[in-house]
């Protein structure tokens, strides 16, 4: 069971341990954790499950004594040097022999080692795997609609799949971990991410199975993300001094079986998953995996009664309604400033205000139609996009013809917002997540192009 690709480094260490070149402090136990770490395979372990495996604690004439009475009559040959003690080359055998000996014991991770793809291949996985949770992670963001679906799925099903691949990285590299001598100046990295990873991985299933345990404020959901892009400048690290391409005896047959198998795996376990999200209840959660909270089907509370969030830093002061302006300018033919008084709320809509931290409501709106303002306004034809911004700088930009199906509110569910929804005005619109209905608007602008910084300003809004 010795690893081929360590069996050099063995060697090398049974001739220093021959001609007595190891250090003096070296004790048999010691010996067996380079053991270890070299063959891949716990020898501390199975010497304490075997009588024939207590090197730690047997003298060399106690071992001798128990071949003997164990083995009966079985004569062993010894091949004295002039001087009357064994040759190098004798010791040298009969170590590499017990170590053989020892090493048949094959624990159940080095099973699951043993049925995995090559190594490298295991870590080019889990690097495609991470890069891609991260990238759809953000993506699905900005998911409203059903129509993207399958992008919050693929997120799940890959997420799922990470498990087991990771799995397979911590079988094999375990010893190195809990081998102190095999350690280098990267090993208590490795180490930092994989807790990392575990951590994320574990807070994304315990959220997908209807758990939720706050932090600070912040839902088991937002633990998830903010773990997951922890992790990326750490793995461009490791990546940096881990780097290394598979080898075409990486990618044969039996390499693609074994991949295949493992993805087939976590496509089953995902499905797993996802049942067992279904009968803990989580068939009222929405495709982005939000839960319901303060729907207007199902309490009478003031204001709607759902949550208060912002996204990152926003929180102004409360807004003076006598002070306040609605202010439409950009490529328009009139601009104009209206006061609370000029935002008749005759227009309404039943809209979701699906939270990307992990909750969702459903609430009757009524405010200002965007398309009515637009029209009084009056739209140039090079106007494309309209972009909305908060009085904190927050923003965000619609293209035209969606923006003129949004509302800006100014009550919701009868009652008027309060300053913790957006008073005076928020927009409102559907299909698009919670973060970009931008709260208390006080501009609306028309525009040839989309504002690029928006996705700047909203990690950075609210902090100055």
């Amino acid at each position: 069971a010795i690893r081929c690709d360590r069996a050099t480094e063995l060697l090398s260490y049974l001739d220093r341990s021959v001609d007595g070149a190891t250090h003096p402090s070296h004790k048999p136990t010691q010996t067996a954790k380079h053991l270890s770490a070299v063959s891949g395979v716990d020898l501390s372990l199975v010497e304490s499950d075997h009588p024939r495996h207590r090197l730690s604690r047997d003298t060399p004439r106690q071992s001798a004594d128990r071949d003997r009475r164990q083995e009966g009559t079985t004569l062993h040959t010894t091949h004295l040097t002039p001087g009357g003690r064994q040759s190098k080359d004798t010791r040298r055998d009969r170590t590499v022999k017990r170590l053989a000996h020892l090493t048949h014991t094959v624990s159940r991770l080095d099973r699951l080692v043993q049925v995995a793809p090559p190594p490298a291949v295991v870590d080019w996985l889990i690097g495609g795997c991470v890069a891609f949770e991260v990238g759809s992670g953000l993506v699905s963001f900005t998911v409203g609609t059903p129509e993207g679906a399958w992008l919050v799925w693929l997120h799940a099903l890959v997420g799922v799949t990470l498990v087991g691949l990771l799995g397979f990285k911590l079988a094999r590299v375990r010893h190195r971990i809990t081998g102190r001598v095999s350690w280098d100046r990267q090993t208590p990295l490795s180490i930092l991410m994989a807790t990392l990873a575990v951590a994320s991985l574990a807070t994304g299933v315990f959220w997908t199975l209807g758990g939720n345990v706050p932090i600070w404020g912040w839902t088991t959901l937002n633990l998830h993300v903010g773990l997951g892009l922890v992790i990326v400048p750490l793995l461009v690290v490791h990546l940096r001094a881990r780097f290394r391409l598979p080898r075409r005896t990486d990618l044969d047959r039996r390499a693609a079986m074994r991949t295949g198998a493992t993805l087939a795996v976590g496509a089953v376990a995902w499905q797993a998953t996802e049942t067992a999200d279904r009968l803990l209840g989580g068939a009222r959660r929405r495709f982005t995996g939000s839960k319901p909270t303060g729907d207007l089907y199902e309490t009478d509370t003031e204001g709607g009664g759902f949550p208060v969030t912002s996204w990152v830093a926003d929180d102004p002061d409360p807004i003076d309604p006598a002070e306040w302006r609605l202010r439409v300018a950009g490529y328009v033919d009139e601009p104009a400033a209206l006061t609370v008084d000029d935002l008749d709320p005759d227009a309404s809509m039943t809209a979701t205000l699906d939270c990307t931290s992990g909750w969702y409501t459903i609430q009757d709106w009524s405010g200002v139609r965007v398309g009515d303002l637009l029209d009084t306004a009056g739209v140039d034809d090079e106007a494309q996009y309209v972009r909305f911004v908060s009085v904190t700088g927050y923003r965000w930009s619609l293209p035209v013809a969606e923006a003129r199906d949004a509302l800006l509110a100014t009550h919701v569910d009868g009652d008027p917002l309060s300053h913790g929804h957006g008073a005076p005005a928020r927009l409102v619109a559907p299909g698009r997540r919670g973060f970009q209905w931008v709260k208390w608007v006080e501009r609306v602008e028309l525009r040839r192009e989309p504002d690029p910084a928006q996705w700047v300003v909203t990690l950075v809004s609210g902090l100055d």
